[in-house]
């Protein structure tokens, strides 16, 4: 792309149409919550050859940097419709009053670009997954076919759909089936419940952080739904099985639960929406798609041990953008390593265990900080937690945990210490356990555990 143009409203109601259309342009949307917190309103820049930024007039760009980088800048200008606009820009009502109602689809191939989309970061670098048009149509017919889904569904969209999960498993999907879908620009609990019963949705996407925000409003505001919701699903992150057992009961639907990544254009697994769910799994491979577990030489392993991730199928990406090294090493012989940590039981369901970048090696022992994250959520005062592994000159890694509490719940990091000393192994109880008012989280929900380490810093800043 060697130009990058503004669409200009005052009233941003262009924003999910620049972030749509910006996947394919290789551009990259970021928002508000991707600032640094070091450098507040500061861009984010992810690499593409041509680089640019669309952004409000309230966000700071550095311009000498942008300069020495070779970095458009398109700014919204502060003055309302009346005021002066940049030059080169025009708002977004006037570009859809030009537009012509005639559409002619362009042609491409199966395996051509569709889009590229960056990976949230949570443990490394983004990186940009390449998508091809076969893998989308493989995913949602995929979804289509695992949530019976039809035109006479009502999905309720509250995620962003520049991120894989909303583009793919709402959008895609539900062009794919014929399924209706109300957009909720700005995400809101409150506003996501009254719309809920207005439209009475049928079917539900949403992030584990997000079903326990609606629990929680839904008890402060004495909310009840009419039992419309036929279907939840939950992704992006691990969602808390009390978390789905309570949501369930409340408002009398079902969550199942999948898995899924960028680099495979959405869900893998799911959890079957008929017959047996079993909290906690991922659930089973959607239709098309083939799921192992292999050991680090990769070969499959066996049920009930634990291994890589891996999976294979026609929504498996082209490869990361201009870095061919990374691809070649995630993709091998067509099996796209995940990186995570699971396992397949006797009845063929896939559970995560955890990432294997974060698993916690201390004094010898093996330490998954989603078990311990677990146990620290089920105590009556924790909301969340998140799990890291730190230096120690003894062990060489110790545990450190960060919860955020339950609104009006009252705990000290000594009594959750305690709670871990009562009911875990000595080696899994964390050194140290500090209670935070909140988690830093990418827009898809998952806790960024990179930035709580003492020593983090931003290298994606300009």
């Amino acid at each position: 792309m060697s130009t990058w143009r503004l669409i200009y409203s005052p009233q941003s109601d262009a924003y999910e149409g620049v972030a749509y259309a910006s996947a394919v342009a290789e551009g990259k949307v970021t928002g508000k919550y991707l600032s640094g917190k070091s450098s507040p309103n500061t861009v984010i820049i992810q690499g593409a050859k041509k680089k640019g930024v669309i952004c409000e007039a309230e966000v700071l760009v550095e311009k000498e940097k942008a300069r020495e980088l070779d970095i458009d800048v398109a700014k919204r200008p502060r003055a309302g419709r009346g005021g002066a606009s940049p030059v080169g820009t025009i708002y977004f009502s006037e570009l859809m009053l030009k537009g012509k109602k005639a559409f002619k689809a362009a042609s491409v191939g199966p395996d051509d670009l569709a889009a590229l989309l960056y990976t949230s970061g949570t443990t490394g670098r983004p990186k940009g997954v390449m998508l091809c048009h076969r893998n989308f149509l493989a995913e949602g017919q995929s979804i289509q076919e695992s949530l019976e889904s039809g035109s006479k569904d009502i999905v309720v969209c509250i995620l962003p759909l520049f991120h894989i999960y909303s583009l793919a498993c709402i959008l895609v999907a539900s062009i794919f089936s014929g399924t209706a879908v109300i957009l909720i620009p700005q995400y809101n609990p409150l506003r996501v419940l009254e719309e809920i019963k207005k439209y009475q949705a049928t079917v539900f996407f949403a992030v584990p952080t997000q079903y326990i925000h609606l629990l929680q409003v839904a008890a402060e505001k004495e909310i009840s739904l009419e039992p419309t919701l036929r279907a939840c699903f939950s992704g992006a992150a691990p969602l808390p099985v009390k978390v789905l057992q309570d949501f369930e009961e409340n408002f009398g639907t079902t969550i199942v639960e999948g898995y899924g990544l960028t680099e495979c254009c959405g869900a893998s697994t799911i959890n079957p929406l008929k017959g047996k769910k079993k909290p906690g799994s991922i659930g089973k491979p959607l239709p098309g798609i083939e799921v192992e577990i292999h050991d680090d030489e990769g070969n499959p392993l066996p049920q009930g041990e634990q291994g890589e991730i891996v999976i294979k199928g026609p929504v498996v990406m082209l490869g990361y953008y201009n870095l061919p090294e990374e691809t070649a090493n995630t993709i091998v012989n067509e099996w796209l390593k995940t990186g995570d940590i699971g396992y397949q039981d006797e009845e063929g369901y896939f559970y995560v265990v955890d990432r294997k970048k974060e698993l916690i090696i201390s004094g010898g022992f093996n330490i998954y900080p989603r078990e311990i994250e677990e146990f620290l959520n089920s105590h009556h005062a924790v909301r969340e937690t998140a799990v890291i592994g730190v230096e120690d000159s003894k062990y060489g890694e110790v545990c450190q945990a960060y919860v955020t509490l339950i609104k009006n719940a009252e705990a000290t990091e000594s009594e959750l210490m305690e709670y871990c000393k009562q009911n875990l192994a000595s080696y899994k109880v964390p050194r140290q356990i500090k209670i935070r008012e909140s988690l830093p989280k990418s827009l898809s929900g998952k806790v960024i555990k990179k930035e709580l380490q003492d020593e983090y810093v931003d290298d994606r800043l300009v």
